[in-house]
């Protein structure tokens, strides 16, 4: 790789290898006056937003109305205290019951029938009837209507629906607008409704006030059917520009309203191919018999991802009209067109058995096209015909060498078969495929066992695999073995805890959780692996566990870290700031990080993902009061004994200033320290388990005027502090940023320096050395270390 390359990746590494902390920077910075100042930009590129403002401001505002209407009727139906709250706690249990029983029955059923769009209207329109109802009569039933639309249907209808809104708005201004509604107009809304019926009790009656909301709800309805209509144009655009995904925004777009078939036809015959597979995709969600002509203008050219995108439309939803169009297209002079009929012959067993005869598949088994010929021995199995030239046929294909294109074509009309009895085929074919779809292959096998195909034999191939120079490859053997959950299986699976490719560790450790307690036994060694990276994949195997067993090893694992963390807190405030004991104050202070991550790490993998946004927010917050619910809410985590030994640690960050850098700051002397008691720091710190902190110690003792300890005289001494050599002073530890490519790993600071390994396998840099965890910047001096 050139100087160019070099630069290339430095230039990528700056957009795409940001540390953490930058971006959670940049969402601090845009505050509260950033989103105001940009708000009005937002309205006019996006209309949806000043209506999802506007309706946060005056839902609550109504519902405040409402409820202060509710509580006068039941203050005046129940005098007596004790009785009102007999009768209120009854209430609030029946209504959470129903809450509970619309949010599991009717809400989601609702938005997939209805679509976010109509399911806009839901609330404001049983809003209208609660306050029509209140002003009719100002009873009882009236109140206990209104107490279930502004609590139960408000929490269990509208706010579903009001999240699923922010689908419309892109991402990138997201946090703005929900700024702007969430912390600026519901609580002003909420404060206006509290001063206007505080003055306006005084001087209008509970009719007239009934009145003024009834007039405000139409306005509320209004505002829904405005958010619905734009929901969809915005959530289009967005659609069309690929700034989201439709299986993120899915839901949201169940049914489509007639007049966007306009804008699907557009999208059918566009030039761009992924305006067309959108087309097919929102096609589905219209009448798909309305765009029979623009889908059989795109057979001819369809690619694989229109031929896939068009299966499954035909699939799910069968229009009439297109089976005689696509029929025919088995006797196309085109490929593509012969290649598509057949996949969803695949698909559609009607389909199948309606067209291909023994005389057709025999016939398309000799097709010219290696993807009709593969297709053809899939469709073969499926039919069941038992005929020897058949079978014959199909053997010599599945001998030929298809290539790629072919065997991912097969195996993806296995998948969409799910047919447990393609389960031998799938087999052969993953013995002839290339490597490059041989992972397509592994997944197949295992999308075939979750519909109950036998395990048999399988567990030996998936292990074939599992030293396969390509790692999407082994990951996929990793999940297969998964699947197949059996002693053996989890036994094979250990090793790839130790893969150099990070996904194939992860898929290892979580299909290793699969198998059970036994993955404990399998995982537990490699917790004293000398390898950070196979320590977290051991530890997120064991996690996912989710047993005490599990629960109580990694408390076992992390006792020496707890040990190691007491010393750091004694030593750290007694150690000087400056010339020999620099080293081991810099190393004290990034074990007490590397501590505090990986104690995070086993909180994670036992299911508390969540904390690390906490340490996130911890380190890297500008404002003390984050920091410190930050690390309350770690405190009251169900795992609090992992959480206690460095509670001390988070607590000193919450109120220390914010720093710029990737290491723990603790507070220096202020009293000197007796010479006697810094030495006994750096003995013992020169006998710690940690590399980093057992050099920096043996570095503050050689630069003190007594001889070195015998007893670290007759250890083997560390690379880094051998006599006779070069030996590094340690100024900083950083983090470092890895980025792979096709030739090799390349590892960079966060200031841009690349980190290349040297013939020994030690990693170094123009300025610095890479251990097995962190970055440490040194400059190479000598020293006059007797060891």
């Amino acid at each position: 790789m050139g100087l160019a390359d070099d630069r290339e990746q430095l230039a990528l590494l700056g957009r795409a290898q940001r540390p953490p902390e930058a971006a959670d920077t940049e969402e601090e910075q845009t505050g509260m006056l950033e989103s105001l100042k940009s708000f009005p930009l937002l309205v006019r590129r996006h209309p949806i937003v000043w209506m999802l403002a506007l309706s946060a401001l005056l839902a609550p505002f109504l519902r405040c109305v409402a409820e202060f209407q509710v509580f006068s009727i039941y203050e005046r139906r129940f005098p007596d205290e004790q009785e009102l709250a007999g009768f209120l706690g009854l209430l609030s249990g029946t209504l959470s019951v129903l809450e509970f029983a619309v949010l599991l029955f009717f809400t989601r059923p609702l938005i997939q029938k209805l679509g976010v769009h109509r399911m806009n209207l839901i609330y404001p329109v049983t809003t209208l009837g609660s306050f029509a109802g209140l002003a009719v009569s100002h009873q009882l039933p009236a109140a206990i209507a209104a107490n279930i639309n502004y609590e139960t249907l408000g929490n269990s209808i509208a706010a579903p629906v009001d999240t699923l809104n922010y689908n419309a708005v892109p991402r990138r201004f997201l946090g703005r607008v929900r700024g702007i509604t969430d912390g600026l107009c519901y609580p002003l809304g909420i404060a206006l409704a509290g001063a206007l019926l505080w003055v306006g009790q005084t001087v209008l009656d509970s009719l007239e006030i009934t009145l003024g909301a009834l007039v405000l709800t139409v306005g509320l309805l209004a505002l829904g059917h405005g958010v619905g209509r734009h929901y969809l144009t915005s959530l289009v655009e967005m659609l069309r520009s690929r700034s989201v995904n439709l299986d993120e925004v899915g839901e949201g777009l169940a049914k489509l309203p007639p007049q966007y078939a306009e804008e699907v036809r557009r999208l059918l015959k566009s030039d761009d191919r992924n305006a067309q597979i959108l087309g097919v995709e929102l096609a589905a969600r219209l009448n798909p018999a309305e765009f029979l002509s623009e889908l059989q203008a795109l057979l001819p050219s369809a690619d694989v991802r229109l031929r896939r995108a068009l299966v499954k439309l035909y699939a799910a939803f069968r229009p009439e009209g297109l089976a005689g169009q696509w029929h025919s297209l088995l006797d196309s002079h085109e490929d593509a067109s012969r290649e598509l009929a057949l996949e969803l012959a695949v698909a559609v067993p009607a389909l199948r058995q309606q067209w291909l005869d023994r005389e057709r598949l025999a016939a398309l088994l000799h097709d010219p096209s290696p993807v009709v010929r593969g297709l053809s021995c899939v469709a073969a199995h499926l039919t069941g015909v038992r005929d020897e030239e058949l079978e014959a046929a199909c053997a010599a294909v599945l001998e030929q060498p298809l290539g790629p294109a072919a065997h991912l074509a097969m195996i993806q009309a296995v998948r969409s078969a799910a047919d447990p009895t393609l389960l031998p085929l799938l087999r052969r074919i993953l013995e002839h495929a290339e490597p490059t779809v041989q992972d397509d292959a592994l997944d197949a096998l295992a999308s075939l066992l979750d519909r109950g195909a036998p395990t048999e034999g399988l567990e030996a191939i998936a292990a074939d695999f599992l030293d396969h120079p390509e790692a999407p490859v082994r990951a996929a053997a990793a999940k297969l073995l998964g699947r197949i959950r059996t002693a053996t299986a989890a036994e094979r699976l250990g090793p790839r805890l130790e893969d150099t490719s990070q996904s194939v560790r992860e898929q290892a450790a979580m299909a290793l959780a699969a198998c059970g307690e036994v993955a404990l036994t399998v995982a537990e060694p490699y917790l004293a692996s000398q390898r950070a990276e196979v320590v977290e994949a051991a530890i997120t195997a064991i996690g996912a566990v989710r047993s005490p067993r599990a629960e109580e090893m990694l408390f076992r694992f992390l006792q020496a870290d707890f040990r190691q963390v007491r010393n750091n807190l004694s030593w750290l405030p007694r150690l000087p700031a400056d010339g020999a004991w620099l080293p081991l104050r810099t190393a004290l202070e990034d074990s007490n990080l590397r501590i505090t991550q990986r104690v995070l790490h086993v909180l994670g993998a036992l299911g508390h993902r969540r904390t690390l946004n906490c340490v996130r927010r911890i380190l890297f917050s500008t404002d003390e009061r984050v920091r410190a619910d930050a690390v309350e809410a770690v405190a009251s985590l169900s795992h609090r004994r992992f959480v206690e030994p460095i509670l001390p640690l988070l607590e000193a960050q919450a109120m220390a200033q914010p720093q710029r850098n990737d290491h723990q700051h603790t507070p220096v002397l202020q009293q000197p320290v007796a010479a006697s008691e810094l030495r006994q720091i750096a003995e013992q710190a020169a006998t710690s388990a940690d590399r980093w902190v057992r050099v920096g110690g043996i570095l503050a003792l050689a630069a003190l005027p007594e001889p070195m300890p015998g007893a670290l005289l007759r250890e083997p001494a560390d690379p880094l502090v051998r006599d006779g050599q070069p030996k590094p002073v340690v100024l900083r530890i950083r983090n470092l940023y890895k980025i792979q490519d096709n030739l090799r790993i390349h590892w960079y600071t966060p200031e841009g320096w690349q980190v290349s390994p040297s013939p020994d396998g030690s990693v170094f840099a123009p300025t610095g050395w890479l251990g097995h965890g962190p970055y440490v910047e040194v400059r190479f001096a000598l020293c006059a270390a007797r060891v």
